[in-house]
């Protein structure tokens, strides 16, 4: 019964859920205009895996690391950062029910247009891209659940689901749900996605390029699964460079993140579209500098209340590794003074240490438009850019061939010429924060070659949602978390330090319910 104990709430909460009848095939499915009205709804359930209750994709993939950590006031974010989620905690909890409600909807979708009268090439466009939001949907579940259970078929009715008691719904190893969903459900989606997007922001078959050899890279680093998966990484990463339309030139780096460019600018292979809809919930985007201090008080622009904001802040270590001319140093983070409070009246109480903070993440600033409606934020959230293709490249090259090639240097070298940094060379050193005590190691070395792609992934993509799992290839998170509270770490600024690290919690909890429904062992650590 795998479809009716997968979520976090009730069995009569998911029996209410109306069929889908009035989507059928024979009501709706009849023209293109129909069968996208149908996909659109995809981008509405993925909103709820990745941003709603501001519980998801940047949270679990960058708070708890060695580059932010979030306000002090709030404590079930905290609990990530501190790395103390548990079982029932709400933030791996409402990612884990997002992301198989997006499933569960994509596998509706496909059959749905599978048995509708469309002509075959508008079927097949179709069905890419709702395996494509399938496959995002099951890299995100491994990446931060590990084994997880597999399903495929459409479940819209008491009937069907009651029929799918013989389904098994074990949780399935990692290489399965590569093997059976991510790498063909992406591989379809490469062959019958379109070039352009269909919508703004709706996925491309550039995209799928990219996201396979996303999935390829953590695959062989976090799991081990198959070394030959950089390789096929590296396939698709030179395809995406000599064939795809984007390009690195843009006047600055800054211009990447404006409200102004997210429609033309052509950097942007993966976002989630984001525009200005007036919402009663705290949708503004969560983090970035406050304009003004007065007394000690956060004081939000124009009186905006304090939860429009949900601050994360970079570690000033972090901050300060940035060589002293990078062009990406004060875009992705600015200086200001403003103290953390409880509530409104700008009193601390109940800390256990009052910190003020004096760095704030600069990516994304306030979007003035959306603000004044008191509504959503505009920005478009990235999750794939093409800076990234090279970076994957250069780390792809480097672990396939034992060691960093001429072609890996040229990778990496081409995003630190555009930050107005030096070129890298076999003759250079990583030492310090990004070497977390294993002492200076040359850039010619594959461990020295790998730290440096690690150090320029957080400086070139910090605060989109990477970190973590960068991280997790390497089993680096612990050695982070660990020297975040030596000597040399970061305990100066660190404002609840972690004290009860856990090996295994480098992946989440899975939700206690849906252990104890399906009689799962819990992830280790927890």
């Amino acid at each position: 019964m795998a479809a009716l104990i997968l979520f976090m709430g009730s069995c009569e909460d998911y029996l209410e859920i109306t069929p889908l009848d009035s989507l059928s095939s024979e009501s709706v499915l009849t023209t293109e205009g129909g069968r996208d009205v149908l996909l659109n709804a995809l981008y509405v359930a993925d909103d709820n895996l990745l941003w709603a209750n501001r519980t998801g994709y940047v949270y679990m993939g960058d708070v708890g690391t060695d580059i932010m950590y979030f306000r002090l006031n709030n404590n079930f974010r905290r609990n990530v950062e501190e790395h103390n989620t548990d079982a029932t905690s709400a933030i791996p909890g409402h990612m884990w029910d997002g992301i198989f409600r997006t499933v569960e909807s994509t596998n509706s979708i496909i059959e749905l247009i599978d048995e509708s009268p469309l002509e075959e090439n508008l079927k097949e466009e179709g069905i890419a891209e709702a395996r494509f939001m399938r496959a995002w949907s099951y890299f995100n579940a491994v990446r931060l659940f590990g084994d997880v259970p597999i399903f495929t078929n459409a479940v819209t009715t008491v009937a069907e689901a009651q029929d799918s008691l013989a389904v098994d719904n074990s949780r399935r190893p990692v290489l399965d749900v590569f093997q059976e969903i991510i790498e063909p459900d992406l591989q379809y989606a490469m062959e019958f996605l379109p070039e352009e997007s269909r919508l703004p922001s709706t996925p491309t078959s550039w995209a799928a390029h990219a996201l396979l050899a996303k999935a390829y890279i953590q695959g062989a680093g976090q799991f081990g699964l198959n070394n030959d998966y950089w390789n096929r990484a590296v396939v698709l990463l030179r395809e995406l460079i000599s064939d795809s339309p984007y390009s690195l030139e843009v006047a600055s780096y800054d211009e990447i993140f404006t409200l102004e460019n997210e429609v033309s600018g052509n950097q942007r292979i993966w976002v989630d579209k984001w525009t200005r809809v007036p919402s009663g919930s705290n949708h503004m985007v969560f983090f970035g500098p406050v304009e003004t201090n007065i007394a000690g008080k956060q004081i939000w622009p124009d009186g905006q209340s304090g939860n429009r904001r949900q601050p994360g802040h970079p570690y000033i270590a972090f901050y300060n590794t940035y060589e002293g001319n990078d062009l990406r140093k004060d875009v992705a983070i600015t200086d200001y003074t403003a103290f953390y409070t409880d509530d409104e009246t700008g009193e601390v109480s109940g800390l256990s240490r009052a910190t003020a903070s004096t760095h704030a993440v600069n990516k994304y600033f306030y979007d003035e438009v959306a603000k004044a409606s008191d509504g959503r934020d505009g920005h478009d959230k990235i999750f794939i850019r093409y800076a990234d293709v090279y970076l994957m490249l250069a780390e792809a090259l480097n672990e396939a061939n034992g060691g960093p090639t001429a072609e890996a240097f040229t990778a990496i070298n081409t995003i630190r010429m555009r930050a107005g940094i030096p070129n890298l060379s076999v003759a250079d050193n990583i030492d310090g924060h990004f070497t977390y005590g294993a002492g200076s190691q040359s850039v010619g070395s594959r461990t020295g070659f790998r730290n440096a792609v690690l150090r320029e992934r957080a400086w070139e993509l910090c605060y989109e949602g990477h970190r973590r799992h960068d991280l997790n290839r390497y089993n680096l998170l612990d050695d982070v978390v660990l020297n975040k509270n030596s000597e040399d770490g970061w305990s100066e600024e660190q404002p609840f330090p972690v004290t009860n690290w856990v090996n295994g919690r480098e992946l989440f909890p899975i939700p206690e319910n849906v252990v104890i429904l399906n009689n799962w062992d819990q992830n280790p650590g927890y």
